[in-house]
């Protein structure tokens, strides 16, 4: 409130309060050894934001690679002018910054009885690092040959920027460690989480995971820094804000299938998450470009579900087809938020045939509606623990829910029924006229491999 009047109480009583961020937490434990005490309190560096910027991988193109690796030159760039203004005292908005590239399948053997030795995909990426840093950055700037490692889990190459950040490359050995993204998504949530913080004392951990976020990545998106800057000012408006996206834009070859994927991010991700933000919180954060509170992660019945193996049909749709959603469900049900950030643009590319296209959509659709599902299945426990998600909101994507359902059926009867009034055709026969395909299909489906599938749905379309 203002009063004219009395001018020098209005702007004391109305000011703008920052937050502290050197007041998060009190000492969790209380320790009668002085040494122990003075190990155990934090220190300055435990309280500068980390980004951890964990980008999957399997079979991108060479161009696909490019596109990253730009953004990550980008935001290498960028660190230097932020470790500039912090050498001149301004440290408002300065993080610390380092990318993790994850590839999945990184090795193949020759022959039979052969050792194991890195695929063309990882071959083709450590090119671009030697061969294309002049056309990534726009100058010629000579990189350090990059330091190998042996893991457990396969192998490790790290680079290091120009402008000093880290650039690491873990190949993973599908003979040694379970590949595909989400467990790619839980290694890395455990390597940087728990492995890069065990040695803390428990103070310190909780400090240091708080300042700690996690920008999940796919392959191929192209971003620029600005864009994560908007995001981590989204999480710092709230402890409770356990994951931020951004908004995502479908590039790649025009045509009819480009088209179509740019109308349906318009309605079914800019237009819905808005209203999503709006009534409650956003249900996704998309793994391919979405920023993740590293002490959220880190809460009770969140990693530990995320890591359960898919031992149901169910569980394999909901865990394994849709695990950016899956892991935004968890986050909902142990009361954080999900927002979305229409000023953090992303590109990603999208599929450009149809069988690529056909095989993303269903692993989208139906892992939606599972983790849709499982939320309003215990809607009651969800609002009570989450207080951005109310029942006119659980109603709201009931409602959605709904239309979703009843859509297909409602789309076979109009084609029944437009078949009987324009072709005069009987309307049993119209009706197992466009039944027969549909049965067809499922039995398909149900005994056929996947490229049966996608060739048996392009005749019947």
């Amino acid at each position: 409130m203002y009063s004219g009047l009395l001018v020098d109480q209005s702007a004391a009583l109305n000011r703008k309060r920052e937050s502290d961020a050197n007041t998060l937490l009190e000492p969790i434990e209380v320790m009668d050894n002085e040494a122990e005490v003075e190990a155990a309190a934090p220190v300055e560096s435990d309280y500068v934001q980390r980004i951890y910027a964990c980008a999957t991988m399997w079979h991108e193109t060479r161009t696909e690679m490019v596109e990253l690796l730009k953004s990550i030159f980008k935001m290498d760039k960028d660190q230097a002018k932020r470790r500039l203004f912090l050498a001149q005292g301004n440290s408002r908005g300065y993080y610390k910054y380092e990318t993790h590239i994850f590839f999945d399948d990184a090795f193949e053997t020759l022959s039979v009885n052969g050792p194991s030795v890195v695929n063309s995909f990882v071959s083709t990426f450590v090119d671009i690092m030697k061969t294309e840093i002049r056309f990534i950055t726009g100058v010629d700037v000579p990189l350090t040959p990059p330091i190998k490692f042996e893991t457990p889990y396969g192998g490790r190459i790290e680079w290091t920027l120009p402008h000093g950040t880290k650039l690491l490359l873990h190949l993973k050995d599908k003979t040694k460690i379970r590949h595909k993204k989400r467990w790619s998504q839980c290694m890395y949530m455990y390597y940087l989480l728990g492995y890069m913080l065990k040695d803390l004392t428990p103070n310190r951990r909780e400090i240091r995971s708080r300042n700690t976020y996690i920008l999940a990545l796919d392959g191929d998106v192209c971003f620029q820094p600005i864009a994560v800057e908007r995001l981590v000012d989204f999480m710092k408006r709230s402890p409770k804000l356990g994951a931020a996206c951004g908004r995502i834009h479908p590039t790649g070859e025009p045509g009819p299938i480009l088209w179509y994927q740019k109308f349906e991010y318009a309605i079914g991700h800019w237009l819905q998450k808005s209203t999503e933000h709006t009534l409650g919180c956003v249900l996704c954060s998309p793994g391919c470009f979405s920023l993740f509170r590293g002490h959220a992660l880190m809460s009770p019945n969140i990693l530990s579900k995320y890591t359960q193996m898919s031992s149901k049909p169910l569980h394999y749709i909901q865990y394994d087809q849709g695990e950016d959603r899956w892991l935004c469900t968890l986050l909902l049900q142990q009361g954080y938020k999900v927002d979305y950030s229409a000023a953090s643009d992303a590109y990603t590319h999208a599929p450009e045939n149809f069988d690529e296209f056909y095989n993303q959509r269903r692993r989208w659709v139906p892992s939606t509606t599972a983790n849709i599902m499982d939320l309003l299945a215990d809607y009651s426990k969800t609002i009570s623990v989450n207080s951005d998600i109310s029942f006119p909101y659980i109603f709201y994507q009931s409602l959605l829910m709904f239309g979703t359902i009843m859509g297909p059926g409602t789309i076979f009867l109009v084609i029944v029924g437009a078949l009987h009034r324009v072709f005069h055709v009987n309307m049993w026969l119209s009706f197992f006229c466009n039944l027969t395909p549909i049965v067809v299909y499922i039995i398909v489906c149900y005994f056929c491999k996947s490229k049966t599938q996608v060739s048996d749905y392009k005749c019947l379309k």
